[in-house]
């Protein structure tokens, strides 16, 4: 039995090329939308039992394909999944995520709004919060930075499906591997907290985590007794020449 989530993002795509009549075609988008829709107001990922649920429900408002759509947005999706996952050194099925290229280089200019709402249902609800809240593009930017690094760190599983412990987990291995510096595990503690609490509305609770520790930096000027010892070491024109500098 299948318990993991489904992640599925171009099943348009998929249903458009597959050989079924245009009809039904049109009544599984319909039907699919409203279970995606389902996802998103539950805040959950798309499972088994979800789907269960959902049809206990869509049965009791009025007749339609909706089990067969589903059946087909499960049956196709594991299969994208096996697919992009076949290469992946975490078993299980890939969470899209979106591409790495499309945040890596922060553009000079905020493209439009209205195109730029993000891929996934996780991300999708971090733009509308920060945009709610009126976020400068640049903050909105960053935080959706540290979230795509953060669901690239808990992949398969979706942020839906995180907590307090996989955001404690993801900022330990900030300053423990990637020696990250205080201030930017605290940008990454601030993005996350904000993702997890206002976008997703998860409660986080208490996190332990590994705190960053500043870099020890060499001194750049001796100190007064340090520079007598130097002193003390030297003599004739070698002395005469340090003391002058």
């Amino acid at each position: 039995m299948h318990t993991r989530p489904v992640s599925f993002p171009d099943w348009k795509d998929v249903l458009a090329k597959s050989a079924l009549s245009p009809q039904l075609k049109t009544a599984y988008v319909r039907e699919i939308l409203g279970f995606l829709k389902h996802c998103k107001g539950s805040h959950a990922p798309a499972t088994n039992e979800l789907a269960k649920q959902y049809l206990e429900w869509r049965g009791r408002q009025s007749s339609g394909p909706a089990r067969e759509a589903l059946r087909w947005f499960y049956r196709e999706g594991r299969k994208s999944m096996r697919v992009v996952g076949s290469s992946s050194e975490i078993p299980g099925p890939a969470i899209t995520l979106p591409s790495p290229s499309r945040l890596a280089r922060r553009p000079m200019e905020p493209p439009p709004a209205a195109s730029d709402l993000g891929s996934e249902p996780w991300e999708q609800a971090l733009i509308k919060a920060c945009r709610e809240r009126g976020f400068l593009w640049r903050t909105e930017h960053t935080y959706r930075e540290w979230a795509v690094r953060f669901a690239r760190f808990i992949a398969p599983r979706s942020p839906y499906a995180a907590g307090g412990e996989e955001v404690a987990s993801f900022l330990s291995a900030l300053a423990v591997e990637g020696r990250a510096s205080p201030s930017a595990q605290k940008q990454a503690l601030n993005a996350l907290v904000f993702l997890m609490q206002e976008a997703l509305h998860r409660d986080l609770g208490q996190m332990d985590f590994r705190r960053a520790y500043p870099k020890q930096r060499l001194p750049t000027v001796l100190s007064v007794g340090e520079t007598r010892s130097l002193f003390a070491q030297m003599s004739g024109t070698s002395r005469l020449m340090a003391e002058l500098a």
